[in-house]
Formats: structure tokens, C-alpha cells, sequence
């Protein structure tokens, strides 16, 4: 991650993992803080589309390297395109620099009135 710009600041622990989730900042030149027309888009995608899939293999091997297999839950560019799912890149400037997805599930529920 210091590779790439972003310095530690702290962990978070996440009780829906029952880990220690690092956090980082992402140390930007400050002539970018100045540049106010520099936005942050999130929009949907194609996962496979080559800037999707450049990202999404540079996340898979971050999140090898902090996570245990047993907490990986990576999702392949077939599965990323089910309905249930809408992968979104962040893009700066038309570029795309981060990814993820939402997956809807349905949840099997039942009511009863007395």
C-alpha cells in the first residue's frame, strides 16, 4: 500500500468479520487539493472490461495479503455480471482508480399476525 501513496493510520476492528481491518490514507499532492474540479465518480460498470479487471486483480491481491482464504470472498468477472449483483468502479479524471460491488440477496421471511 505505501507503494502506491497510502499510509497507515490505524485498525479497525469489524465485528461482521471478527478482524482488524487496516486503514490508510491516501496522501495526495497538495497542488490535487488545490484543483477543485478533480471529482470522484462512482459509477456502474462492466466488471470485465480491462480497466474493471486491472483493478479488480490488484484488490484480490491486496486482500490476499491482509486476509485469511477463509475470509476471502472473491467474486470472478462471470459472477460480478449475475443480475443480483452491480459492480461500481470510482473514477477521477475518466480514469478508474478503486472497485467493489453490491450484491442484493433475497432473505426468505415470514409474518404472522395474531
Amino acid at each position: 500500500m505505501e507503494k502506491l501513496g497510502f499510509r497507515y493510520t490505524h485498525d479497525d476492528f469489524l465485528p461482521q468479520t471478527g478482524l482488524n481491518h487496516h486503514s490508510y490514507l491516501l496522501a495526495l499532492d497538495e497542488g490535487l487539493l488545490k484543483e477543485a474540479s478533480r471529482q470522484v465518480v462512482i459509477r456502474a460498470a462492466d466488471p470485465g472490461s480491462p480497466e474493471a479487471c486491472s483493478l479488480i486483480e490488484n484488490l484480490d491481491s491486496l486482500q490476499c495479503s491482509l486476509y485469511p482464504p477463509e475470509n476471502l470472498h472473491l467474486a470472478s468477472v462471470d459472477e460480478l455480471r449475475k443480475p443480483n449483483i452491480t459492480f461500481l468502479m470510482a473514477v477521477i479524471d475518466g480514469n478508474g482508480v478503486g472497485c467493489g460491488a453490491i450484491v442484493v440477496r433475497r432473505v426468505a421471511q415470514s409474518f404472522s399476525r395474531k
